[in-house]
């Protein structure tokens, strides 16, 4: 256990003596000891997330605020111009109504009204080149975000059933409302499978699927709104995968209509095609995909969500 740093391990002593207590002491004090240090790597992943968008709002909040009052400042000096007095100005002269002395004022104005008109132009130039120099800096602060963004959340030990009972648990009563989801009984080979993967970004994905499978039923009025949950092996060549299916039974839809669960809507609207979308590039992140497929003749619609299993 020291030399491959495996928490996992167990001495596993089946002595009712006082060693085999001393045994049995020590693997539940290992077994905690593994559960703190998934707990602390998690932590420390979610600090590091939000400390990295603290600092990204808190610099793009400083590179926008001088770029918002110079926009500001330059509106002001161009709506200052008075154009529509100029305009009217010129009419008059081009008229040919006007008197001589009159004449002469509206040379006048229209010629310091051209000037201020030239020192302002010259003015929302040097601005837009100031906007211009605050938003690359903001774009600069963005790329280095995006990049820092893609690293990738601890990976753990995952109990395949495990996770997805644990999912089911967490979903929010009032977005699972009204509808059925059950677990499905184990397969053969698919009740106790171990694998690795981020659980924390894995397990939000399963939780999401399960509540757009919900609000997915509810959007089709369907009169049967069970969710059937399963999951299991699902091996390519020399790929050894996982499954996890979130089956709708009650759904109709055609082939063409299980691609538009994908379609990426306004993402802040909560609907059920932006949660897929963003649970179908999560599941990308973690080298997976995410696929809806339909039944024979368009009835029942699944979600099935594969990840490598190595």
């Amino acid at each position: 256990m020291g030399e491959q740093d495996d928490l996992e391990a167990r001495l596993d002593m089946r002595r009712r003596d006082e060693i085999g207590l001393l045994a049995n002491e020590l693997d539940r004090m290992v077994g905690r000891m593994a559960k703190a240090r998934k707990r602390l790597a998690l932590q420390n992943y979610a600090a590091g997330l939000a400390e990295m968008a603290a600092e990204t709002l808190h610099n793009a909040r400083n590179a926008m605020a001088p770029a918002v009052a110079r926009l500001d400042s330059m509106r002001h000096s161009l709506r200052d111009l008075g154009l529509d007095r100029v305009g009217a100005a010129l009419d008059e002269l081009l008229a040919g109504t006007a008197d001589a002395p009159r004449r002469d004022g509206l040379r006048r104005y229209v010629s310091l009204s051209t000037q201020r008109a030239q020192t302002a132009w010259s003015d929302v130039c040097a601005g837009l080149d100031e906007v211009n120099a605050h938003l690359s800096r903001m774009e600069t602060l963005l790329e280095r975000a995006e990049t820092a963004s893609r690293i990738k959340a601890p990976r753990e030990r995952i109990n395949s059933r495990e996770l997805l009972e644990e999912a089911l648990l967490a979903a929010s009563p009032e977005k699972m409302a009204s509808t059925s989801p059950a677990l499905q009984p184990p397969g053969d080979s698919g009740a106790s499978m171990i694998f690795e993967a981020p659980r924390a970004t894995l397990l939000r994905a399963l939780i999401l699927l399960i509540e757009c499978a919900a609000q997915t039923l509810r959007q089709a009025c369907a009169e049967d709104r069970r969710i059937l949950l399963s999951v299991g092996p699902s091996d390519s060549p020399g790929r050894p995968g996982v499954m996890y299916c979130i089956a709708m039974p009650g759904l109709e839809r055609s082939t063409q209509d299980c691609h538009s669960l994908f379609a990426r809507d306004d993402l802040s609207n909560g609907n059920a095609s932006s949660t897929a979308h963003l649970c179908a590039n999560a599941a990308m992140a973690m080298n997976g995909r995410l696929a809806a497929e339909t039944g024979r003749e368009g009835r029942g619609v699944s979600f099935h969500l594969w990840l490598p299993r190595e």
